[in-house]
């Protein structure tokens, strides 16, 4: 009976505190439903669901690349990403239909369409296990590429990225050049062969690509608190093999009206040794590199 009592008294009484209670929680319903609430709750409802049931089996991206190469979703549902029910669907969805009775002489489109689905998966896999940092609330910072030679085997490649972000805390982040350094498609480790990161101490890159792993041997050229560094990245068999190149990495302030905004500079500089290959197929390999380097800078900033 008390708690009937005091039920009662928490009812707002008279028609003024009724309608007052009532836009009250029409305003805070309509708070709810903003989108940024929304987007909130669904990210923290993501999070939830990862994290009880979808927790990465592996971390390694070209090996999701590899699992889902031979069977679309594998790398998805090894990296822990609910994506894996959507390819495991297209997969089903598109073996049913080869099966259901192919036109004759039209085989070779249920082949084409099978690899396609492949390719596509494992690009998707090893994009799920990329490293990111920016948040997706905050738009990406734009991007210019610039792929060219200078003259016979000489090859000059730049990235520069817009952020908006001060030079001092975008700084904090390239200067962690065991982290920086990685975000190259193919860098999966770099390791300092010294006791302090100064110009002039060896480094050892491990690259792995397609599910091959190498080292190549490199050494910091310089480095300037604050505004950038330069690091060589060589074949073992000498300077004169596999591509030698150098990155040369800077920050610098844009000048913009009521923004604070910065400019990351990725320069990389090398021959071209390998003259077996084509020189305009290999030229478009690095343009396709370049761009991914850029998309995952895009991704991390």
């Amino acid at each position: 009976m008390r708690n009937a009592e005091y039920k009662e008294d928490l009812r707002p009484k008279g028609r003024t505190m009724r309608l007052r209670w009532i836009l009250d929680l029409s305003e805070q319903i309509l708070d709810r439903l903003q989108p940024q609430y929304l987007k909130q709750l669904r990210t923290d409802w993501r999070l939830q669901i990862r994290s009880q049931f979808m927790r990465p089996i592996i971390q390694d991206k070209w090996t999701a690349f590899l699992l889902s190469l031979m069977v679309p979703g594998a790398g998805q549902l090894m990296a822990g990403s609910l994506w894996f029910v959507v390819w495991f669907a297209a997969t089903a969805c598109l073996a049913v239909s080869v099966n259901a009775g192919p036109l004759i002489g039209l085989e070779w489109i249920g082949v084409v369409a099978s690899a396609l689905l492949c390719v596509l998966s494992a690009e998707h896999a090893k994009r799920c296990l990329e490293p990111t940092r920016r948040l997706r609330s905050t738009p990406a910072a734009q991007s210019k590429i610039r792929c060219g030679t200078k003259g016979r085997n000489a090859v000059d490649l730049r990235i520069e990225l817009e952020v908006d972000r001060p030079v001092s805390e975008l700084w904090d982040d390239v200067a962690e050049i065991k982290w920086f350094a990685c975000i190259d498609p193919f860098h999966r480790r770099l390791i300092v062969q010294g006791p302090r990161l100064q110009p002039g101490v060896d480094l050892v890159l491990e690259h792995q690509a397609f599910g091959l792993s190498f080292l190549r041997f490199g050494r910091l050229l310089s480095w300037h608190e604050g505004r950038g560094y330069a690091f060589s990245d060589l074949s073992a068999k000498g300077p004169r093999h596999g591509f030698p190149h150098v990155f040369f990495v800077s920050v610098e302030p844009v000048v913009s009206v009521g923004q604070t905004r910065s400019r990351l500079v990725v320069h990389v500089r090398g021959k071209w040794t390998a003259r077996w290959i084509p020189r305009a197929l290999g030229m478009w390999w690095l343009r396709f590199v370049c761009r991914e380097h850029a998309r995952l800078l895009r991704k991390v900033f």
